[in-house]
């Protein structure tokens, strides 16, 4: 098994809406194979989120990184906060 974290900046009065574009992707990565978990981690004294995802094996999670889902994703956070990831 690996990990793979992605440490998320949040501005400060975008944190509802971060968490609610998480939310509103729920199984985009959930339905991949290898995928075995996700985690959110809030921060209790910074701005930054912690995205721990957890894959059977490497292949795995460099097979979820070729797809365009991932990127879109990202693009739809940046656009939707305002640029505050």
């Amino acid at each position: 098994m690996i990990v793979v974290s992605n440490r998320i900046p949040v501005a400060k009065g975008h944190i509802a809406e971060f968490e609610q574009s998480f939310a509103g992707r729920a199984g985009m990565v959930e339905s991949r194979p290898g995928f075995v978990r996700l985690e959110i981690l809030r921060p209790m004294q910074s701005d930054y989120y912690i995205v721990p995802t957890h894959w059977k094996d490497e292949v795995s999670f460099r097979a979820w990184t070729m797809i365009k889902g991932p990127r879109r994703l990202c693009r739809l956070s940046r656009h939707s906060l305002g640029n505050a990831l």
